[in-house]
């Protein structure tokens, strides 16, 4: 399931959750007389009628009838409310029957080999998008020696144990990633823990783990390194996510789930 159809789903339980609530609230008004509610403005001030179902003539609504006429304007309100809900229900169910989002990047592949040589494709499926960045984002460039390493579910070996859980957890969610890219800040060459691709987006993130944050001089080195990132454009919480340990707090796997699906999801 693609994340439309997930949006559209959520907004189809949204909306069945609101009429729900709707038509219990509505069992009240059952007890007001069908009629027509009519609205004027005298002197500023709104004034209210009601003609009662079978009559020819409205009544004016007095001060004292507050509770009345907020009871049918209310309830017209709901059914009104009710109607829309339907429609948009009705909507939301077809397109999620008909609309198949690899149906347009299908015209292309569906081409035979003669067409696709003589043509300029309009759209880069996801395949040739996660080729390409991976491809344009080499990952493993630091030189520097692992004196300890632990190996990936994707078969690659990194330095820490956190480091293997993120890894793998990226690779579960389904995310490209690149394992210590290589990027210049400035006149620094700096290599973060990861580079993550957001493929509906196009994005590129970076992803750094602070796995000794309770060692002052780590901590101080990191929050440079944090500053550096904003200071040539890359912002925390945006283009650079990162994650914390420490001895007596190891990674939150939660925390990192719930992070990542945010960004995910945005």
């Amino acid at each position: 399931m693609n994340r439309d159809e997930i949006v559209l789903k959520q907004r189809l339980e949204e909306l069945e959750h609101l009429e729900v609530r709707i038509r219990k609230a509505r069992r009240q008004s059952k007890v007001l007389p069908k009629g027509e509610l009519r609205v004027t403005k005298n002197r500023g001030r709104s004034q209210y009628y009601f003609r009662k179902e079978g009559e020819a003539k409205s009544r004016y609504i007095s001060k004292k009838e507050e509770a009345f006429v907020r009871g049918i304007a209310q309830r017209e309100y709901d059914e009104k409310l009710l109607k829309q809900i339907e429609k948009q229900k009705k909507i939301i169910r077809y397109i999620l029957k008909n609309y198949r989002k690899d149906n347009v990047e299908a015209v292309y592949e569906t081409l035979c080999q003669g067409r696709k040589d003589i043509i300029l494709p309009r759209i880069v499926t996801e395949k040739e998008s996660i080729e390409e960045w991976l491809a344009e984002h080499p990952g493993d460039q630091n030189a520097y020696d692992k004196t300890r390493s632990f190996e990936t579910i994707r078969g690659e070996m990194v330095r820490s144990k956190s480091e293997k859980i993120l890894a793998d957890l990226f690779y579960s969610k389904g995310i490209p990633y690149q394992y210590e890219p290589r990027l210049e800040l400035g006149y620094d060459t700096i290599y973060p823990d990861f580079i993550l691709f957001h493929v509906r987006r196009r994005e590129s993130t970076y992803w750094e783990h602070f796995g000794l944050s309770d060692n002052p001089e780590y901590a101080v080195k990191n929050f440079k390194r944090l500053d550096d990132y904003e200071r040539h454009g890359y912002y925390v919480g945006k283009d650079v996510l990162f994650s914390i340990e420490s001895a007596k707090n190891p990674l939150d796997v939660k925390l990192v789930e719930e992070k990542l699906q945010d960004w995910l999801d945005k």
